[in-house]
């Protein structure tokens, strides 16, 4: 696995390859890809995972995804994106890092989109398609 495949978090490193990711106590955190471009970035608050918005990038600059944290948990909105022409491929929302509600799942070649209703522990509860 290359550098650009493999996840790294922001609290490990890899002296081996010269990788090492500074936390701040306060403020912003971003790590970025070895082409430069941002790979992620979130806020910390206290040394902690501050409440709100993290944001991650495909390697080529386009948008990932974003995920709501609170008390360092997914809880709230999450979106993400595909890599190779940036379009929205589903939404939901998280409660305790577990799909819950309505979801929508877009369809790369036909527009559509799929609503797939969860509950938890996650399992679908309704399944369809909108045209």
């Amino acid at each position: 696995m290359d550098d650009e495949s493999k996840t790294r978090f922001a609290n490990e490193s890899d002296p081996e390859k010269g990788m090492t990711y500074d936390i701040p106590t306060d403020g912003l955190f971003q790590a970025h890809w070895s082409n430069g471009n941002i790979r992620y970035e979130w806020y910390y608050k206290n040394g902690q995972r501050a409440d709100g918005e993290s944001k991650g990038w495909h390697s080529n600059g386009q948008l990932k995804q974003v995920i709501t944290w609170k008390n360092e948990v997914k809880n709230g909105l999450f979106k993400e994106w595909r890599e190779e022409n940036g379009q929205l491929e589903r939404e939901g929302i998280l409660k305790n890092g577990i799909e819950v509600g309505e979801w929508r799942c877009w369809d790369e070649s036909k527009g559509l989109y799929t609503k797939v209703v969860m509950n938890a522990p996650p399992k679908v509860v309704k399944l369809f398609k909108e045209e």
